[in-house]
C-alpha cells in the first residue's frame, strides 16, 4: 500500500519550496533538499510544485490560496498521517 501524506504537508512543502526559490542563491536543489528535510521522495515536492504552477501560480500570494490548490495537489491520494 503506498504511503499517503496530508494536504497540511503537500501545501507545506509547496510553500517552502516557493519561497525559497525565490532567491536565485538558494534555488539550486531546493526540491531535493526539502524532500530530504521533510522525509520525502525527491519527485513527491517537485510534483506538488509543478502541479501549483500549472494552475497559473508563480508565487504564493497568501495561504488561502495555497490552501485551495492543495486538493488539486493531492492527486488522488488519500489522507493518511506521515
Amino acid at each position: 500500500m503506498p504511503v499517503e501524506y496530508t494536504d497540511e504537508l503537500n501545501a507545506r512543502a509547496v510553500e517552502i519550496v516557493m519561497d525559497v526559490q525565490v532567491d536565485s542563491d538558494t534555488a539550486i536543489g531546493t526540491i531535493t533538499r526539502i524532500a530530504s528535510d521533510l522525509g520525502l521522495n525527491n519527485e513527491l515536492p517537485r510534483t506538488w510544485v509543478c502541479k501549483y504552477k500549472d494552475l497559473g501560480k508563480t508565487g504564493l500570494t497568501e495561504s488561502a490560496d495555497l490552501e485551495a490548490s492543495v486538493g488539486f495537489l493531492r492527486g488522488g491520494a488519500s489522507v493518511a498521517i506521515r
